[in-house]
Parts: C-alpha cells; sequence; structure tokens
C-alpha cells in the first residue's frame, strides 16, 4: 500500500520447503516501492530500515518503527533517501552477507551526505544468531542490543579521503555555467 492505503501489487513468496521455481511473484506487476512510508509520516525519531517484509514484521512485533524496499537493499532509492530528513537517528539493518553489508555502508553514506544531522547507524549482527533481523530473534536475540551492542555510527564520506580541490578546478567547473568574474566566482564557492 501507499502512504494514502492506496493498494499498489500483491507480493506473493514461494513456500521455502519448495527450493526450485522463482522466490516471488508480483501481481500485476509493479515496481519497487517504500513499504510502509506511513511511519514516516509525523516521525522525527529513529526508523530502522531493513532489507525485507519477514525483517519489518518482526521488527514490528518487537515495538521499532521501520520500513523497507519492496525490492532487495540496492533497491533503496534515492528520492526516499529525501524523506528522512526529519529524523534524528536510521538504523540499518541488511542481510549480515557481504552483498547486505555493501549495500548497507552504501545507504548509510548516502543518508549521510544529504543529512549530516542524522545520526546514522549500521547493525552487523553476530554470526551466530543468523543472516538477518528474523533469524536474529528466532536464535534468541534482544531487542536492546541492536540499538547498542551490534551498532556502529555511519561516518559517512570522510573529507580527508577525498583529493584536494584547487581554485583552478573550481573556475574550470564553474565556468561552464558561469562565464568570467573568476574572482566572484571563488569567494563565493569558497563562502
Amino acid at each position: 500500500r501507499s502512504a494514502d492505503k492506496t493498494l499498489l501489487f500483491l507480493k506473493l513468496r514461494r513456500d521455502p520447503a519448495f527450493p526450485d521455481g522463482e522466490k516471488y511473484k508480483v501481481y500485476p506487476g509493479g515496481s519497487t516501492v517504500l513499504y510502509w512510508e506511513a511511519n514516516l509520516l509525523n516521525n522525527d525519531d529513529f526508523i530502522f530500515i531493513c532489507e525485507g517484509e519477514f525483517d519489518q514484521m518482526i521488527l514490528e512485533q518487537q515495538g521499532f518503527i521501520w520500513i523497507s524496499s519492496t525490492g532487495w537493499a540496492p533497491t533503496f532509492k534515492d528520492e526516499w533517501v529525501e524523506k528522512l530528513g526529519n529524523l534524528k537517528e536510521v538504523y540499518i539493518s541488511y542481510d549480515n552477507d557481504d552483498a547486505g553489508k555493501k549495500w548497507a555502508t552504501k545507504l548509510a553514506n548516502k543518508i549521510k551526505v544529504r543529512f549530516p544531522h542524522i545520526s546514522v547507524m549500521n547493525i552487523t549482527l553476530p554470526s551466530d544468531k543468523g543472516k538477518d533481523i528474523t533469524e536474529y530473534f528466532l536464535h534468541g536475540g534482544k531487542p536492546e542490543d541492536l540499538t547498542s551492542t551490534y551498532c556502529e555510527s555511519a561516518l559517512g564520506v570522510k573529507p580527508w579521503d577525498l583529493p584536494p580541490m584547487y581554485t583552478q578546478e573550481i573556475i574550470d567547473v564553474l565556468s561552464e555555467t558561469i562565464k568570467h568574474d573568476d574572482v566572484n566566482k571563488v569567494l563565493v564557492f569558497l563562502a
């Protein structure tokens, strides 16, 4: 459903007891959407971003406010990042594999670059507690550990990792749209 409760599509998951075939079917078709966008309305505190619908269901049972993409981790769109600006904290809990960690870091960096005031935390689950939030709770994981023991700050882009930019480069880039007046271009940019 969309934020205004309009039904967008129906997503079905294959029974895990039958390993062959497509894992998901979507009717009547559809694109990736921000699942439970309504959880961002009137929310200026925190949100969990998780990788899948089963993860969000168990997070809700544990009292957390969450959103997720109806696709997998890399489908979290830039336009959705724009909807996070009023939050104080964002917790990202993608699957505990290399791909999940990679996409969680990318998303954390996007959020930090766009909204430096938000505290962005990546949750890394211990390997003995499973591969995702669902397995974490099935293996006896505690809700309070998600926001303390297993989370770490995502620092985003570190300025010292970027190459230096010199005055002539600023002039060259800005000269594509602003002709002449190089001194004022540089002064305004640096201010």
